[in-house]
């Protein structure tokens, strides 16, 4: 089977359970009114979307567990629209034009929420921040990435500032939100199922999401922006920490020994939280 005629298969499967008046019309007919000169066994192909159905919905809530439960009874409305929308959504994105890679399935999640779901947005303004967090976290802990360096000098002083630059981990991502997600979700984890729905005030936060290298488990760190700047700056990999600590005296009034200092408490923080996983030499 050819994957244009798979991708037309996968997508009637989609309409079958997202579309009820299409699966009573094909149901009343006997014919798939896209699809005339096929031959599918309609009651069997019902089972299978029935089971797709169900695996997409427990994906999507393996993957954004508490916008699930923020979510309630809009839940499965919420999901059969975007699976719906989602061949639409993924168009011009051959790498996630199958619908049905389940690992996969919320890669659009957040952009069908801000394009489609104005009502739950007013009602929740901080659901979008979580479903983005969410689906962030899930992605990296899928995130097919191995770190590969040649040499790993440890920084045991600041006098190797200028000869040793960082090695920052791939399976990192910085986050900037308009709510302060942690608070969010420690409040949704607590929440009991019989409570009405949370509120938040706006608090703008910086975060840093990472995973362990042998683990594969995702730490979350709260960062000012300045600590930011310096990670996105030494992501490229050819800045040196006496680069960085330069970068640093740009945006602090502190004198040059003890900006050193507390740069190497920072870097070497950054090292016991995984965000920095080595040194190369320059």
């Amino acid at each position: 089977m050819s994957d244009s005629k798979l991708t037309e298969i996968e997508e009637l499967l989609v309409r079958l359970w997202t579309d009820p008046t299409f699966f009573a019309d094909a149901a009343a007919t006997g014919v798939l009114s896209d699809f005339p000169d096929e031959k599918l066994d309609l009651r069997g192909a019902s089972v299978y979307a029935a089971v797709l159905k169900a695996n997409r919905l427990e994906t999507m809530k393996a993957i954004c567990p508490r916008t699930c439960k923020i979510a309630g009874e809009q839940w499965e409305r919420l999901v059969l629209s975007y699976c719906k929308k989602m061949p639409e959504l993924s168009l011009n994105r051959p790498s996630n034009c199958n619908h049905f890679l389940l690992n996969n399935m919320a890669a659009h999640f957040h952009q069908y929420f801000l394009s489609e779901e104005s009502t739950l947005a007013s009602n929740y303004p901080y659901m979008a921040d979580l479903i983005h967090f969410e689906v962030t976290e899930a992605a990296l802990c899928e995130l097919d990435v191995e770190i590969h360096y040649d040499k790993q000098p440890e920084l045991k002083d600041t006098r190797q500032f200028s000869s040793l630059a960082p090695v920052i981990n791939p399976c990192s991502k910085m986050l900037r939100y308009q709510f302060d997600i942690p608070d969010i979700l420690s409040a949704i984890d607590s929440l009991a199922d019989n409570k009405g729905p949370l509120a938040f005030i706006g608090k703008d936060v910086v975060l840093l999401a990472v995973r362990n290298p042998s683990s594969h488990k995702i730490r979350v760190i709260e960062i000012n922006e300045l600590t930011a700047l310096i990670v996105e700056t030494a992501a490229g990999g050819t800045r040196s920490y006496q680069d960085l600590v330069a970068l640093a005296a740009d945006h602090c009034l502190l004198p040059s020994e003890a900006l050193a200092n507390h740069c190497f408490e920072l870097f070497t923080e950054l090292k016991e939280q995984f965000v920095i996983v080595g040194n190369h030499t320059i």
